[in-house]
């Protein structure tokens, strides 16, 4: 392989790894955010159940998830709840429960962005580990 296959090679992988990223302005977030396949798993008021969400994407801070445009309306802004994170990587279940705030609420796209609350310190190190693992 010559040196100009292997800068294409290294561009091709920075390139396949990067669309996993969702580059925001600093000024706007404070942690990077990622897209990886997992859900959202959230307590029903009352804890009469648990609705289950597809993650949209995840940071250190937050997520947001698609509600769908009909079932948005019932994550109102400033909601706090309780729920969990459920990620697979390579054929794990990974869970990590949370606290989260509902930051807003897109009725257009039903897309629901949530900051997460009172996060203790294995959770923190859970998350890091998630997105560390699916960014590797």
């Amino acid at each position: 392989m010559g040196t100009n296959d292997l800068d294409q090679a290294i561009q091709a992988g920075k390139t396949a790894a990067n669309r996993n990223l969702v580059h925001e302005s600093e000024a706007q977030r404070q942690h990077a955010r990622v897209r990886l396949p997992g859900q959202l798993e959230l307590s029903v008021a009352g804890g009469t159940g648990v609705v289950r969400m597809p993650l949209y994407d995840l940071s250190f801070g937050g997520a947001s998830f698609l509600a769908g445009s009909g079932k948005v309306a019932q994550f109102k802004p400033g909601l706090t709840t309780a729920g969990q994170i459920v990620v697979s990587v390579d054929g794990i279940a990974i869970t990590v429960p949370v606290t989260l705030q509902v930051i807003s609420a897109d009725a257009a796209s039903g897309r629901v962005g949530v900051r997460f609350q009172n996060l203790g310190s294995k959770q923190v190190a859970a998350l890091r580990q998630l997105i560390n693992a699916y960014l590797a």
